[in-house]
């Protein structure tokens, strides 16, 4: 937005934040509610808070090369949502077409062994390749300006800016949990005390790999509603107000689920050698997750899954009766499907927040992980 001002030669002030900035250009270049400027759009809502977006034009030439690249036959009325989506299920049905044609510069590299067998780059690609994907991840989120409509959105944007940033990239990557069993060489009981929960498989949400180096991302997206006033489809603007993202509530098993991803990424880790880590995403827009719960008793209950602390020990992660620490029994209470588990490391909690329909975001790297115990 600041590029825009000077463009119109507006005065900034300094102390003016992304929001103050926004509301000053919709007042002085658009009609109070909206602003135009080419192919970007700034919204202010009725609360004060500022949207701006952009005609994904870059990205939906993107999608249009890849697509022309694979044969695949694409409608020019698509948006880049939709377009997004479809061809996303493209290539996860056709992956070994896509691997041979969709070529990373990173894919194509080879490197010469050394004495050991191993490759003189290895273990400098093991140790950088979660820190640098990590930077990326924060560019990503600190260049948006966009609201993501729901998970799935987020999943698909992510991607396609690793795509652009040299990666090869796997979406929903499936491995069998009798798999995972089996690298560990666990019998049923103790899989059981590692991995309680009752699944066939695990669906990760995005992998990107480089020369044999494996990294697996998880992202947990919990909203609270927005509605958005003056927003345009289909080339055309609906001047009333409309809910475009829903209050998923259930902050206590959204809780859960994040620190559910992160168990499930300490145990691949462990589970495979050129998996170096893993990386944990949660983006919010509901400061509940980061605030103390109204209710005291809301917070013993969940208190191994609150995310408002500054750290998280290793050890069991359990639903609590009461404050004495007494453990809820798993089969007689409402989180039956929710049964409880353990972390085997530490880790630290901290949030950035974006000015974008106030956001947070914390993205929590996961070290390789060599005991489950």
């Amino acid at each position: 937005m600041k590029d825009i001002a000077r463009s119109k030669n507006f005065p900034v002030e300094e102390k003016w934040n992304t929001q103050d900035l926004g509301r000053h250009l919709v007042n002085e270049f658009g009609d109070g509610k909206t602003a135009q400027f080419n192919d970007i759009t700034i919204n202010k809502f009725p609360d004060g808070k500022i949207e701006i977006y952009q005609d994904c034009k870059i990205v939906k030439k993107a999608l249009q090369d890849i697509a022309e690249k694979l044969g695949f036959e694409y409608s020019k009325d698509w948006n880049t949502q939709t377009f997004g989506s479809k061809l996303a299920n493209y290539l996860v049905e056709h992956k070994e077409q896509a691997d041979k044609i969709l070529k990373t510069p990173y894919s194509k590299h080879t490197s010469p062994q050394t004495s050991s067998g191993g490759t003189d780059t290895e273990s400098s690609h093991s140790a950088d390749c979660q820190n640098e994907v990590i930077n990326h991840l924060s560019e990503f989120f600190e260049e948006n300006d966009k609201i993501f409509f729901n998970e799935r959105d987020l999943q698909m944007n992510l991607a396609f800016f690793l795509l652009r940033k040299g990666y090869d990239v796997e979406l929903e990557y499936k491995v069998a949990t009798d798999f995972l069993r089996e690298k560990l060489s666990l019998d049923k009981e103790q899989w059981q005390k590692t991995f309680p929960w009752k699944e066939d498989e695990l669906a990760v949400d995005i992998v990107v790999h480089q020369n044999n180096v494996w990294l697996p991302i998880e992202l947990k997206y919990k909203t609270k509603n927005v509605e958005l006033l003056n927003h345009t489809r289909f080339g055309e603007t609906y001047d009333k107000e409309c809910k475009i993202i829903k209050d998923q509530a259930a902050q206590d098993l959204g809780r859960y689920g994040f620190w559910r991803d992160v168990r499930r990424l300490e145990i691949t880790s462990a589970a495979f050698k050129n998996v170096v880590g893993g990386i944990a995403v949660f983006l919010i827009n509901d400061d509940n997750y980061v605030n103390f719960p109204a209710s005291n008793k809301g917070l013993v209950q969940y208190r191994d899954f609150a995310m408002n602390v500054s750290e998280r020990s290793k050890g069991e992660m359990a639903w609590r009766h009461n404050e004495n620490d007494e453990v809820f029994n798993a089969e007689e209470n409402k989180w039956k499907d929710y049964p409880n588990f353990r972390i085997s490391n530490s880790y630290k909690i901290e949030y950035k927040k974006f000015d974008v329909q106030n956001y947070y975001c914390w993205i929590l790297p996961v070290p390789k992980t060599e005991s489950l115990l």
